[in-house]
């Protein structure tokens, strides 16, 4: 059985995981930073694993999501309002401008070429979490059709993500910028 385990914050980490090695328990990863870890055990020693003092919580570790794509533009509805068949409402985004405050730099990529500003980028090239966002917003489907965004004609505003979103206000009021 796979399951996921936290441990209390003033728990010695390395210790728990030595402790429940020496009960059995394989270890498959150790996040320390968070006081977690997944780990395979028997169905019949799970009540040896909780009734550890150390042990916050454990939850079975769920099976790995499944890309959604244009199943997704479906679940969001974006199919109605910019969709391939006759009759529909061809909002693609057309004269938009949408801001992205996530992890910094996108692309390059073909989905974004020419409608894409990322001067608030602070030189922030190492996350990719930006590049999915970006893509969900306003990817073109150059590439892929099927992998379209939800406003394939949005201009996008890409900026490094801080808490305060400083600088957000003016770039709505100056760039007419849909936060």
């Amino acid at each position: 059985l796979k399951l996921s385990i936290s441990f209390f914050d003033d728990v010695d980490f390395n210790k728990a995981m030595a402790e429940l090695e020496n009960n059995g328990i394989r270890t498959t990863v150790q996040l320390a930073h968070a006081n977690m870890a997944f780990i395979e055990i028997n169905p019949e020693d799970i009540e040896i694993l909780v009734a550890k003092p150390f042990v916050k919580y454990v939850d079975i570790i769920p099976d790995l999501g499944t890309p959604e794509s244009d199943d997704g533009r479906n679940l969001h509805r974006a199919n109605a309002i910019d969709g391939d068949y006759f009759g529909s409402r061809q909002y693609d985004g057309t004269g938009i401008a949408v801001a992205v405050n996530d992890d910094g730099a996108v692309g390059p990529h073909i989905d974004y070429t020419g409608r894409v500003n990322q001067d608030d980028v602070a030189g922030d090239f190492t996350g990719d979490h930006g590049d999915m966002v970006a893509g969900i917003v306003g990817a073109a489907g150059n590439l892929d059709p099927t992998m379209r965004g939800m406003a394939p004609a949005c201009y996008m505003h890409i900026r490094q993500y801080v808490s305060s979103m400083a600088g957000t206000m003016p770039l709505h009021i100056d760039s007419n910028v849909l936060i």
